[in-house]
């Protein structure tokens, strides 16, 4: 099976275990992940909604994940588990990720992590 050149895209979309990728100015694409990537000793999540990856795209016109590139930040909850904290990402890049400015977005993180902490101390 032939394969195109590696492209960058972001992932917009995460659903048993294909994401989609949103690319500069074409459509979105469905993705898999190589099982290298899968393998990796993280107690985590190894791709979150926000993360820019490089990937192929097959001749079935689906594609298939080769790299995450790094991230520049993360929001993250830590779920104990008896293994150890289990690192859900819950959005990577979230300043490169939104619509909104960077200030506007750490504001609606902060005003949420607030609205969760309150949830919880009231919560019976």
């Amino acid at each position: 099976m032939s394969e195109a050149p590696v492209s960058t895209g972001k992932v917009v979309r995460y659903q048993s275990g294909f994401y989609t990728i949103r690319l500069a100015k074409e459509r979105p694409l469905t993705c898999g992940i190589r099982g290298k990537l899968k393998r990796r000793k993280i107690q985590g999540d190894i791709i979150a909604i926000g993360d820019e990856v490089n990937f192929t795209l097959l001749q079935d016109g689906s594609g298939v994940i080769e790299e995450i590139l790094p991230r520049h930040s993360e929001l993250v909850r830590l779920d104990p588990t008896p293994r150890g904290d289990y690192r859900q990402i819950l959005l990577a890049n979230p300043t490169r990720s939104s619509p909104f400015s960077p200030a506007q977005t750490l504001n609606l993180i902060l005003e949420c992590s607030i609205a969760f902490s309150s949830s919880l101390k009231n919560w019976n």
